[in-house]
């Protein structure tokens, strides 16, 4: 294994973040009135036009398709928010709250919104260059272990990085117990 090239996860794993993600809730704005929605996971609606609710980030993506609503950002996908939290990781060697699956909800917001919202691509430059400095610090604490390691705590860490880093340190604890 290349310890240099730390980006291991592969295409199947991101996917299956984002399924995991898409159960998120989210706000919504209906659009236009929708009676109640019967699905095998659960019921959706009624909806009325001009009410905003939270649904799993899935319906929100399906009925903002359809027309029938508009997806609201996350509080923590405004510009603001991703300028002060990639100052903040630029400025300390420990890693500040993010929440848990941000990359994959904002490239699935992105998707929906790409053509429609202003400063999308500035906001998921912000989400790249924040993921990119997390990932280097924690690549880089990862690089100092040395001698006899029975466990380790990792806080603040998003589902993305947490993927990308087991993989790697499973392969580094089997190399440790053998060799």
């Amino acid at each position: 294994m290349d310890l240099d090239c730390p980006h291991l996860f592969t295409e199947n794993l991101f996917i299956q973040n984002e399924l995991l993600s898409e159960n998120a809730l989210v706000k919504i704005t209906i659009t236009k009135k929708i009676p109640k929605i019967f699905l095998i996971i659960g019921e959706f609606g009624p909806f009325f036009f001009g009410k905003k609710t939270k649904v799993p980030l899935w319906v929100a993506i399906f009925l903002q398709r359809k027309a029938f609503c508009q997806i609201s950002n996350p509080s923590w996908f405004e510009l603001n928010w991703l300028e002060k939290k990639v100052k903040q990781e630029k400025q300390n060697l420990s890693l500040y709250s993010v929440p848990f699956n941000y990359y994959e909800i904002a490239l699935l917001i992105f998707r929906e919104k790409k053509k429609s919202e202003n400063f999308i691509f500035t906001k998921i430059s912000l989400i790249e260059e924040l993921y990119t400095l997390r990932f280097t610090k924690l690549w880089n604490g990862i690089k100092k272990l040395k001698g006899k390691i029975t466990a380790l705590k990792f806080e603040k860490i998003s589902l993305l990085e947490l993927e990308a880093f087991k993989e790697i340190l499973q392969t580094l604890l089997f190399l440790y117990l053998f060799i």
